[in-house]
């Protein structure tokens, strides 16, 4: 078992412990017994933890006191905390189940924080990850419900996949260990139950290495969804900065989009519901979706931007005596006193004014719908920033990051990143002039 074990762990590249102790979630009951065991037959470091429910009384202290002899009998630190599940469930309008599930991970996050722990351990087996892909199909799943439980999941690992609780019962005995049984698991009040006790002895009926069996396709699953989406994100998705860009015509062109955009924003706190929305509104461009992740969907004309939820950042006042002024995009405004003499530059990054013409203090910031001003060479025209945009095509992301430079009047001098004012331009007759960059990324 112990060879088996080591072989799985190499196999799906699963780290190693290193000189941290990892978390062991110890239970009491059979697998997490074994578990226990063979990781102190391998001398590998652990603390052990035990989570009191005290949902089945005497029952449940009985386990609580056996983990602790085991953890004493093995030389291992243990950790026991007892949690009203009753009242949280309550609290929370949630199922027994969940309520204990949330504690439980909840409390052992924050051991492997507190205790700088390198990984939580479970004693998830064949028979668990078979149960769970019964039930995802039974409630409803996409590509990676039917993959069952992943050996890991972040800092969580399962190395007792490849065994089934029937060869688990057969190491115990050569092993001459105990361990407690949960009279719950006899009831068919959860569905895991019922499912275990019901619905799998059929199927063996049907196939005696169901079991086997189902792993084997679970492993394909898990490879495929794998491979899906890192295919998905190749093919649709670009980086931008802190921005995932998706490609609304390669999106298109797949024969199912709605199911695409699943896969891709469910990561990030979208629902299935979202996804179909989004699918059937890639042609309505201004529409915004919200992410429980604290993430936003925006439908541009070309792409779907995924971006964090930005917050509408002050304006910033300038002096005639300020030489910077720092953005909160970390980007700085710099103003200097340079000739009215040629050759000028573009106005995206750096434009030139008559200093003569302005009136201190100046304002940046965000543009604001209503907005107008008289892009430079357009001979003194008014055009609202909007409309600007439009004929530029500007993304909506593009238009977010926007900052306008205005005077003490409120006149706009300057569209950051785009076009000067007209108002201010250099002409023959202009004496004093002033630069005005925009540095980006400074340190």
């Amino acid at each position: 078992m112990q060879e088996r074990l080591l072989e799985y762990i190499r196999r799906l590249h699963l780290p190693l412990p290193d000189n941290r102790p990892v978390l062991l979630a110890v239970s009491g009951g059979l697998d997490s017994v074994c578990l226990a065991h063979l990781w102190s037959a391998l001398q590998w470091p652990a603390v052990i933890a035990h989570a009191n429910f005290q949902l089945r009384g005497e029952e449940s202290d009985g386990d609580e006191k056996f983990v602790c002899r085991l953890a004493t009998q093995l030389d291992m630190p243990v950790r026991v905390n007892r949690f009203d599940t009753l009242s949280f469930a309550e609290q929370h309008g949630i199922s027994i189940q969940m309520a204990a599930r949330q504690l439980r991970y909840s409390w052992f996050e924050s051991l492997v924080e507190k205790e700088q722990l390198g990984a939580i351990v479970t004693a998830h087996h064949r028979n668990d990850a078979v149960e769970t892909l019964l039930m995802n199909l039974a409630r409803g799943t996409g590509l990676k419900g039917l993959g069952g439980i992943r050996p890991r999941q972040g800092n969580l690992l399962r190395p007792l996949l490849f065994a089934i609780r029937a060869e688990l019962e057969e190491y115990a005995a050569e092993q001459g260990l105990e361990w407690r049984e949960d009279s719950s698991n006899d009831k068919d009040d959860y569905v895991r139950n019922a499912v275990r006790q019901h619905l799998i002895p059929r199927f063996e009926q049907l196939n005696p290495q169901f079991l086997s069996t189902a792993v084997r396709n679970m492993e394909r699953f898990q490879a495929a969804a794998d491979n899906l989406e890192f295919l998905l994100h190749q093919w649709l998705g670009m980086r931008n900065g802190d921005t995932l860009v998706v490609d609304k015509t390669r999106l298109t062109a797949l024969p199912s989009p709605e199911e695409a955009l699943r896969i891709l924003l469910k990561p990030h706190g979208f629902t299935a519901e979202q996804a179909r929305q989004i699918a059937e509104l890639l042609s309505d461009t201004g529409q915004e979706w919200q992410g429980s992740s604290g993430l936003r969907l925006l439908n541009d004309r070309e792409a779907l931007l995924l971006t964090p939820n930005r917050a509408l950042p002050q304006a910033i006042r300038i002096e005639a005596d300020d030489l910077l002024r720092k953005l909160p995009d970390n980007s700085s405004i710099v103003l200097t006193p340079a000739s009215p003499s040629p050759p000028y530059p573009d106005g995206r990054r750096t434009t030139l004014v008559d200093s003569d013409r302005l009136r201190f203090p100046l304002l940046l910031r965000p543009w604001q719908p209503g907005d107008s001003f008289q892009p430079i060479g357009m001979g003194g025209q008014h055009q609202k920033i909007q409309d600007y945009f439009t004929n530029q095509k500007a993304s909506r992301l593009d238009k977010e990051k926007t900052w306008v430079l205005t005077d003490a009047d409120g006149q706009i001098i300057w569209l950051l990143g785009w076009r000067p004012d007209e108002r201010f331009k250099i002409t023959p007759v202009t004496q004093n002039a002033l630069k005005i960059s925009w540095l980006q990324d400074l340190p």
